[in-house]
């Protein structure tokens, strides 16, 4: 055989190593049991390849850096675990909304000890290791680890997964995860039918260097209807959120519980607010306005004299305007005028609910209501979009200063973030879920390494 004809075959056994390694993939079919009611499945390889084309073309927003050079031998879990094609985490029907499990396999039993070890997981039984710092708990049979959180064995919940996958080998079908896989998708969340949707959903989430998107098709129960709203709102404001008055059947998914929490965040009845006679709701959250605050303080010399000294402080303010549209406007009004919510001074109405800012109520007419802060300044509406929800935040136009009150890990996660864009419509008796998350113009990566 000539030259050319082995570079033509080594050529070859390249692209269908590549093809294999990159490309090629499998589903495993007993990593999730049968009784599996929500499962959400992360493309390893299209994850991979994704963030390998992102190096590639943009090598000056990455720093790789290198390993550090240590004495001691560090495992991470890449050592200690084989890495699927498709990783798959799922909940159990009937189990509480905590309890989530993930099936992997483990690469080598020596170094997967000495791993869990460095991991500072404590060994509770011949099965069962803990990390109580981090709330994970991983139950191991064989060369098969489940991990799932801490809380899971404190009841039965663990011991029946263990049943399902290891003992009875009852596994969620083939058909089923063959069609997460053709969501062809980063990652996707699917939803057995119940009784909240009449066929089984899928939520699909892509991303690449500028953006993530996040779609899907409900067929939602036939109890459950849905109306739609021509909503105006401007691209620039801060907050631009709009929806439509849930019907009776859709209000009703909110137990009393999940009302008592909205009311108290609030600081008004959500059962007040949302009468079954209005039509929709908006808020458009300008942005957020500083503004100079004084005040006089005193003290006193050493011979006891007075002395004035001003404080002047920086305030930052919400500029918002919330409208509430419908027949029922009028009594929402009339029960706030009953319970105090206001205060009659010479600017307006005082809404006391309100306490970021002075913001003011105003009955405009039969049908529309008002919730404005004195220092709102209305932007032009040159967009608009007709559907059931929609929530634009310009993330971008946020003060940094206004994150020190989220908790760290969010703060730092939104830090990167531009635009978050989330919207519902109808299509005949479907509905379309489309979502969009884009970052800030700038030289660092969506995903940080």
């Amino acid at each position: 055989m000539n030259k050319k004809k082995w570079a033509l075959l080594v050529f070859a056994g390249l692209l269908i190593f590549g093809y294999v390694k990159l490309f090629y993939k499998t589903i495993s079919t007993t990593s999730v049991p049968k009784n599996a009611d929500i499962i959400v499945a992360v493309d390893v390889k299209r994850v991979t390849n994704t963030l390998i084309w992102d190096i590639i073309t943009t090598p000056s927003k990455w720093s790789l850096g290198s390993k550090k050079t240590s004495t001691v031998e560090v495992i991470d879990w890449m050592d200690m675990l084989k890495i699927p094609d498709y990783v798959f985490a799922f909940h159990v029907k009937g189990q509480p909304s905590y309890a989530w499990y993930t099936l992997l396999e483990v690469k080598d039993e020596a170094v997967f000890d000495k791993g869990i070890a460095q991991q500072h997981f404590v060994k509770k039984d011949n099965n069962i290791y803990l990390n109580l710092d981090l709330g994970i708990a991983i139950y191991k049979q064989a060369e098969k680890i489940l991990v799932t959180g801490i809380a899971t064995t404190t009841n039965e919940n663990l011991e029946k997964v263990v049943q399902e996958l290891f003992n009875k080998k009852q596994y969620a079908s083939k058909e089923i995860l063959s069609k997460i896989a053709e969501a062809k998708s980063h990652l996707a969340i699917h939803f057995n039918a119940n009784k909240y949707l009449q066929t089984p959903t899928i939520i699909a989430a892509n991303f690449n260097k500028k953006e993530v998107e996040i779609y899907s098709t409900l067929t939602p129960s036939s109890e459950l209807s849905f109306v739609e709203n021509d909503f105006t709102f401007s691209p620039n404001s801060l907050c631009a959120l709009g929806f439509t008055q849930p019907t009776t059947a859709v209000y009703n998914l909110l137990n009393d519980s999940a009302k008592a929490n909205i009311t108290r965040t609030l600081s008004i009845n959500i059962d007040t607010l949302l009468q079954p006679s209005n039509k929709f709701y908006e808020l458009d959250l300008d942005g957020i306005k500083s503004r100079t605050d004084s005040a006089i303080t005193y003290t006193y010399d050493d011979n006891f004299n007075k002395i004035e000294k001003a404080v002047v402080n920086k305030v930052e303010e919400p500029s918002f305007n919330f409208s509430i549209v419908g027949d029922s406007v009028k009594s929402i009004f009339n029960n706030w005028l009953r319970n105090n919510t206001f205060e009659e001074t010479a600017a307006g109405t005082l809404f006391r609910p309100m306490p970021l800012v002075k913001s003011y109520c105003t009955l405009q007419n039969e049908k529309t209501l008002k919730i404005t802060s004195a220092n709102y300044s209305k932007s032009a509406t040159n967009k608009s979009s007709n559907c059931i929800f929609f929530v634009n935040v310009q993330l971008a136009k946020m003060p940094i200063s206004m994150l020190k009150y989220l908790p760290d890990n969010i703060a730092k996660a939104l830090t990167n973030i531009g635009f978050i864009g989330v919207l519902l419509k109808k299509e005949n008796e479907k509905l379309l879920l489309e979502g969009s998350i884009i970052k800030k113009e700038n030289k660092l990566p969506f995903i940080t390494m």
